[in-house]
């Protein structure tokens, strides 16, 4: 019997290239959704203190072509694979300031810019963000060869909860933030801490000039205590330090 596809996703063009039908697209790569999934269930965090649950990360219907959303696909691989290896270079590292060979920040910059732009035009329910000016200049950056403007940059941060931490306790989607005096975005993914600057403010010290990564051959990043950010704080309130958030939602899931 011949599948019958939902009216709204027939009648929806990419909202990149206008292509049709638009396919099943997932807000964090469905890889990294998976890192920290236990049992049947894993978490997302909106906002703080406030969770929810999914068993293969929230996706949208309505926002991209298979085309366009492999182009996404392309960055996504390179950004899984990179921080698999932060995390294992990482696991024997104090806290300090690094750098990873061969990866070009700008590379990782395009991924950071695919998954803000795609929760910039997701649903209300799936944590849609506000990027105002900067939604079409991710876009741009996100789906093309543009050069990284200026205004766009980050800082990675990989947490680590003990000494020999290499795994992923949880991710969280984009939420608003500003740091060293300019304004961004904040999200935790494949257990990196990203900040990523959306400003053309240039921070004269601290981190983020010192480990931004825009237009460096290498990648810089910053091993750091995940008990000193709210991304643990929260979830630890919820399960013990040796346990991820996944498991006590599914613990939830069950009664």
């Amino acid at each position: 019997m011949k599948e019958i596809r939902p009216v709204e996703n027939i009648l929806s063009s990419c909202l990149v290239c206008g292509s049709m039908p638009t396919i099943k697209s997932h807000l964090i790569p469905r890889a990294m959704a998976r890192e920290v999934q236990v049992g049947k269930a894993h978490a997302v965090a909106f906002k703080p203190g406030k969770f929810s649950y999914t068993q293969s990360g929230l996706y949208e219907q309505n926002i991209l072509c298979a085309a366009c959303d492999n182009k996404l696909g392309l960055a996504e691989k390179l950004a899984i694979q990179t921080f698999r290896r932060i995390r294992k270079e990482a696991k024997a590292l104090p806290v300090g300031e690094y750098l990873l060979s061969g990866i070009a920040g700008d590379s990782i910059l395009r991924f950071i810019c695919g998954v803000l732009w795609k929760y910039s035009v997701a649903s209300k329910e799936n944590g849609r963000i506000a990027l105002g000016r900067y939604q079409d200049i991710l876009q741009k950056t996100a789906f093309t060869s543009i050069d990284v403007p200026s205004g766009v940059d980050a800082i990675l941060c990989r947490l680590k909860r003990h000494k020999d931490d290499d795994e992923v306790f949880a991710y969280r989607a984009p939420s608003p933030d500003r740091k060293e005096g300019v304004n961004g975005y904040r999200l935790l993914v494949g257990g990196i801490f990203i900040f990523l600057k959306l400003d053309r403010q240039i921070p004269a010290r601290g981190a983020l000039a010192r480990a931004s990564i825009r237009n460096r051959p290498d990648l810089p990043y910053v091993v750091l205590h995940a008990e000193d950010f709210e991304e643990y704080k929260l979830p630890s309130k919820l399960i013990n330090n040796d346990g991820r958030l996944s498991s006590f939602l599914d613990k939830q899931e069950k009664q």
